[in-house]
């Protein structure tokens, strides 16, 4: 329900329910004007809605196609014909069989008889040796890389203080303006190497 302020005429909208049955106080938020709205009462029901419009059956002669012929009637094959609806222009093709590849047979291993004492120890003796073997070739593999843990940084050592000199050497009359006490050393330095 719609109501305004008597004094400045601002429009609030209350709902229905919330004055059905009773009065209430209301108070303006814009002028802060108060003033009392009386209770509604139950009005007459809203008409009921229009009922759906459905549109008229085309005749009969139309919906031949969908009748059938009847026992004991007389229908030619050309009436029946013209009577069908035209066939879809694109059918579908029929359904296709899914073909699987064949199964692969499991690779099962060779049992070994289990009342035979000897062939027990000869597979267990060839899987201890396995194990030693693998065991072996793991503890070389071991050692090599802990080898080569070792000697990365002596390597690296070496290869930095290599191109610490290199450096040294290739800014020599640069570092000898800044020191010139070092030109008695590069001099030294180049005499060894001619």
């Amino acid at each position: 329900m719609r109501v305004s302020c008597p004094s400045c005429q601002t429009e609030y909208e209350v709902p229905d329910a919330a004055l059905a049955g009773r009065t209430r106080r209301l108070k303006c938020a814009q002028c802060g004007n108060q003033w009392q709205v009386g209770a509604l009462s139950p009005g007459p029901a809203a008409p009921p809605p229009p009922p759906p419009v459905v549109p008229p059956l085309p005749p009969l002669s139309e919906l031949a196609y969908l009748q059938r012929p009847r026992p004991g009637a007389a229908s030619s094959a050309a009436a029946t014909q013209a009577a069908e609806p035209p066939a879809p222009a694109y059918e579908e093709p029929p359904p296709q069989e899914m073909s699987y590849p064949p199964p692969v047979p499991a690779r099962v291993p060779a049992r070994v008889p289990r009342n035979d004492p000897q062939t027990e120890r000869d597979s267990f003796a060839t899987l201890v040796e396995a194990a030693r073997q693998t065991s072996s070739e793991a503890e070389a593999r071991r050692a090599q890389r802990e080898r080569r843990q070792q000697a990365s940084p002596w390597l690296i050592s070496v290869l930095l203080l290599l191109l610490a000199i290199a450096v040294i050497w290739l800014e020599r009359n640069h570092i000898m303006h800044i020191w010139p006490p070092s030109a008695r050393l590069f001099e030294a330095i180049s005499r060894l190497i001619k």
